[in-house]
């Protein structure tokens, strides 16, 4: 998904982010954060202003089943490491995520719909600042 709404089948691409941004107006280059097969959509990003980087959260819209995965990124626009699963499993959708950093704690968390048999549910996930699960899934 673009930043203005288009979808991207199999990428999850954003148009600018802020610290792109320079102080003559923004670079416009756009920084592909994760390629895959599947249908990439509802990114959400947060800013880690100690470390210079963002965490890109996103729904990985599978057959059977919507993942959660999310992707660090420098300030610079490079992806650091690979992309991996925030939450992920058969028998339940989660759609729709957002981020928010915890300057306090140094560490993210991640919010989602989830809806298995029993319902629709809001679950949350904390990562440390590299992206590890802080509490397991």
């Amino acid at each position: 998904m673009l930043l203005g709404g288009a979808m991207c089948l199999g990428a999850v691409v954003f148009a600018l982010l802020p610290a792109l941004a320079r102080a003559d107006g923004p670079s416009g280059r756009d920084i592909l954060v994760s390629v895959g097969p599947e249908e990439q959509e509802h990114p959400a990003v947060a800013y880690n202003p100690a470390r210079n980087e963002y965490l890109v959260v996103w729904t990985n819209d599978r057959s059977e089943n919507d993942d959660l995965f999310g992707q660090r990124v420098s300030g610079d626009g490079t992806p650091l490491g690979p992309p991996f699963p925030v939450s992920t499993g058969s028998g339940a959708d989660r759609r729709l995520p957002a981020v928010a950093h915890n300057r306090a704690r140094g560490e993210y968390l991640v919010v989602w719909e989830h809806q298995d048999a029993t319902g629709i549910k809001i679950k949350g996930q904390r990562l440390s600042a590299g992206g590890d699960l802080v509490d397991g899934e």
